[in-house]
């Protein structure tokens, strides 16, 4: 729907010019008690960013604040002095909630007021630290809004920074879906788990949906969202890799800025150009140095290959044609190497229903600031490959598993390359032992000269079947082992 332009800037406008662009609307005469169908105001949205100045704004502009249903003690804490708090919270009910339903404690806590939360915490019952309706810990409201000085103090009272909302909504993710970097580098600091889940739809179907969606999900898992899956920039991307968190779990767009890839130079594609370097091709040595305009230029966009050709080509899309290359992937690494440069290596596009279904054997090196260079190899030494682990090991990265095309599948062993951070040339790596089969989707790390994997799945020949257990391979000796159950 439409919004007028002062609803419509504090949705959209800038941080920046956020309280400007505010004072011009409302000195060309828009309404600051406009209410959309839903409940939508001024008042409530400056609330919502966070923004008390626009917040006070309004105010003087004639806002209404009674919708907000504040008690004298809820206005005294977001807007009034620290003296009148402390006047009004022995008489008035600490524990009474607001239109967003908050108690004066957990408003302290929104705007950031640490003097005023001292003073409110004693009165508070256990139940008014919490946001009513999903229990939501006073440590999140503070990270959604990076209350850094509210979030030490916090942490300095006892309050548990992972302590999670009733559908495992912890701090950090909070802070990573509302883009608040500096309370994500805060909160890491403090100790953050970085692999807390929030069950995302148990969430949705508790809140109430349509009817038609809420048959769709009744049968469906859960679907659990991290910090990592919430994180929309590559500020909070950086700290949370830093934190150990892996590159691939995040969203393309993500890694797209985190990698450089967003800043490499616009392609000149011309139909001609497209025609002749759209297709996947594999290398002549290894590796053979890839000078690639389309591939480049899809490097940059992170489209699909459908989607590159109604960029660039001509006419209808032949479906029976080969795969258009490009660079939307799922199952590709990406890896931090010691000297700031990004790799991010194979992977898949779509599946085997989709005419553009490939699955890639490159690898493209990048260097933060939109240089970048892509190599080719013969898929004899570099099989297509997705779904694999690459783990960094002083001049290479050790590249664990694969799914694969099915013609390709080895049941009983394990795929295990070499790629040579010296000159990019990869090598398999025969190996010996127990190893855990023809594995995907699992979790590596390195531990002094091995790698342990974990997690992922193994295929039979017929069947996927969950990884039992962990497994470790000596990269001196090339000899895998199982590890012993904990």
């Amino acid at each position: 729907m439409a919004y007028p332009p002062l609803l419509q800037s504090l949705f959209e406008a800038s941080d920046d010019s956020l309280y400007t662009t505010v004072e011009r609307h409302l000195a060309e005469g828009e309404d600051p008690n406009y209410a959309s169908q839903y409940g939508e105001t001024p008042l409530k949205q400056a609330f919502n960013r966070g923004r008390m100045d626009v917040f006070r704004q309004l105010l003087a502009h004639g806002a209404d604040l009674s919708p907000l249903r504040w008690t004298p003690l809820h206005r005294a804490v977001a807007l009034g002095t620290l003296a009148e708090v402390q006047a009004l919270a022995p008489t008035t009910d600490p524990n009474a909630r607001d239109r967003f339903g908050l108690t004066p404690f957990l408003l302290a806590c929104d705007v950031g007021d640490v003097e005023k939360a001292k003073v409110l915490l004693p009165l508070c019952d256990r139940d008014g630290l919490y946001w009513s309706k999903d229990r939501t810990p006073a440590m999140t409201i503070a990270a959604r809004k990076a209350r850094l000085d509210m979030i030490r103090w916090l942490a300095g009272k006892g309050f548990d920074v992972d302590e999670a909302d009733g559908y495992g909504n912890t701090a950090l993710i909070a802070a990573a879906e509302y883009d608040r970097a500096a309370a994500v580098e805060l909160l890491l600091c403090l100790g953050a788990d970085v692999n807390a889940r929030y069950a995302l739809s148990a969430a949705v179907r508790d809140r109430g949906m349509d009817p038609e969606s809420e048959a769709l999900l009744a049968d469906a898992p859960d679907f659990f969202e991290t910090a990592a899956s919430c994180t929309r920039s590559a500020a909070v991307a950086r700290l949370l890799i830093d934190a150990g968190v892996a590159p691939q779990d995040f969203d393309n767009e993500v890694l797209n800025e985190v990698t450089g890839a967003s800043l490499i130079p616009q392609q000149r594609i011309t139909p001609a150009i497209y025609a002749a370097q759209q297709q996947r091709r594999f290398g002549n040595a290894n590796p053979e140095a890839v000078e690639n305009a389309f591939w480049l230029e899809m490097v940059r966009r992170g489209v699909s290959g459908h989607e590159g050709h109604c960029l660039f080509g001509e006419g209808e899309r032949d479906c029976s044609a080969p795969a258009v290359w490009c660079f939307q992937r799922f199952g590709m690494s990406t890896t931090k190497l010691a000297d700031g440069r990004w790799l991010q290596i194979a992977g898949e596009h779509e599946d085997f229903y989709d005419p553009d279904f490939c699955i890639y054997n490159d690898v493209v090196l990048h260097d933060g600031k939109g240089g970048v260079q892509i190599y080719a190899y013969p898929k004899e030494i570099f099989p297509p490959t997705d779904f694999h682990s690459a783990t960094l090991i002083e001049n290479a990265v050790i590249l664990i598993g694969n799914l694969g095309y099915p013609e390709d599948r080895r049941p009983g062993t394990t795929q295990v390359l070499r790629l040579d951070l010296a000159d990019f040339a990869v090598q398999q790596v025969e190996t010996t032992g127990n190893a855990p089969g023809w594995l995907s989707r699992h979790r590596a790390r390195r531990q002094g000269d091995s790698v342990m994997v974990w997690g992922g799945e193994t295929w039979d020949g017929q069947d996927y079947h969950p990884l039992d257990g962990g497994y470790e391979l000596d990269l001196k000796t090339g000899v895998w082992r199982k590890l012993p159950s904990a």
